[in-house]
């Protein structure tokens, strides 16, 4: 499970190795223009949407909202496809 900034930790690791399920709350695939999460390093490059699809095992969950204060909607989609 990744809310947030954890949601973009799950994704790595999932480029990088098997993962049985993954459920990401208020996902996001981009620095959204923050120096902090810019700074974080998960998005210094393109993710790896084949390798994590090739090595999630099961479901990948993405809960969004259009509520959020923080992540746009239209970003939270762009993950969920």
């Amino acid at each position: 499970v990744g809310h947030s900034s954890g949601a973009a930790a799950c994704l790595r690791l999932a480029e990088q190795q098997p993962v049985g399920a993954m459920v990401l709350v208020s996902a996001y695939a981009c620095d959204l223009d923050d120096a902090k999460e810019r700074a974080s390093g998960y998005f210094d490059g393109p993710f790896d949407w084949a390798g994590i699809q090739v090595n999630t095992l099961s479901t990948v969950d993405v809960l969004a909202s259009a509520g959020d204060p923080f992540i746009p909607l239209e970003e939270q989609e762009r993950v969920a496809r």
